[in-house]
């Protein structure tokens, strides 16, 4: 039984799969290619971020995908959770905020997985990103912008 209900999240997740944040992870997987990438099956464990990377000296961190054309991220319980359990981690959130008027026009936001309980009270706009990108991407500066907040993060006495 159980796993009949496993089986039926994965096939509803496969046929209503957010196509925002399947396309916002073919560009990461393409463009940042400085990290060795995993994408994560989260439908198996709640609150699992979407992706698991490590640097070229090999530290791993992991990564929330977060596509929307609202000023709202949706997130929940359990994502929200993962990121308190594992706050001395690096880990993080890309968002892409997209528009219905021009969607080669866009931004991504890089926020901390510390941040992740302020998204359900506050607005994107209201937040303070890591770093704010806008198109067209410099992909590059972003992977260095990524990896500098990843040994910052690894460089804290456990705890902080």
């Amino acid at each position: 039984k159980q796993k009949n209900k496993s089986f039926k999240r994965f096939w509803y997740k496969l046929n209503n799969m957010a196509k925002p944040e399947t396309k916002f992870w073919k560009q990461i997987k393409t463009n940042l290619t400085s990290f060795r990438w995993v994408r994560l099956e989260s439908w198996a464990s709640q609150g699992v971020p979407d992706l698991l990377g490590a640097t070229p000296d090999g530290v791993f961190f992991t990564v929330e995908l977060k596509a929307t054309k609202s000023n709202r991220i949706n997130i929940s319980p359990h994502q929200i959770s993962f990121h308190e359990e594992h706050k001395n981690c690096p880990s993080f959130f890309l968002v892409k905020t997209l528009t219905d008027s021009d969607p080669k026009k866009f931004s991504i936001l890089l926020f901390g997985g510390g941040q992740s309980s302020l998204f359900l009270e506050h607005s994107i706009k209201d937040l303070e990103p890591l770093a704010t990108f806008q198109s067209p991407i410099d992909w590059i500066e972003l992977a260095s912008v990524l990896s500098k907040n990843i040994h910052m993060h690894c460089a804290k006495p456990a705890g902080k």
